[in-house]
């Protein structure tokens, strides 16, 4: 009888993990591209979520911490990521624009020639954030400041 009970206690177990398991997916870890860069090895197979400038383009798929490391071709101050059939899709209207993008970062280097930092190897969300000519925050049709 405490063998019957037992096994009924251990199966009830088993399901009660694998539904929580199930259900409640791990959430991303919000970071900044500075963080990763500092100290990769601590983000090293984690899911996170991350704010940057998209470059999209030929063997140049990076995030910069912001649209003027991209102008001055600062690669010290980016991420490559795995370009996905999905991002590709929506290219025209992310490249060089600051995105909102949700990956598994890796922290080695497998990105493009010449980007030393580690990147997002799985992307699973992305979402524009802001564009340079509409900041998050400004009014579209805001008067411009008197000279």
């Amino acid at each position: 009888m405490k063998m019957l009970r037992a096994f009924f206690v251990l199966i009830f177990l088993a399901q009660t993990i694998t539904v929580r398991s199930i259900a409640a997916p791990e959430p991303p870890t919000d970071v900044s591209i500075i963080q990763l860069i500092a100290t990769p090895e601590k983000f090293d197979g984690a899911l996170v979520s991350l704010i940057g400038f998209m470059q999209i383009g030929r063997e140049q798929d990076l995030v910069y911490l912001g649209e003027q490391d991209f102008n001055h071709g600062l690669i010290e101050n980016a991420l490559w990521f795995r370009l996905s059939e999905e991002i590709g899709k929506d290219s025209q209207k992310l490249n060089k624009n600051y995105v909102r993008i949700v990956g598994v970062f890796s922290a080695r280097h497998e990105g493009p020639y010449g980007c030393p930092n580690g990147g997002l190897t799985t992307v699973k969300r992305f979402q524009i954030w802001s564009t340079p000519e509409n900041p998050v925050g400004r009014i579209k049709d805001y008067p411009k400041p008197r000279n």
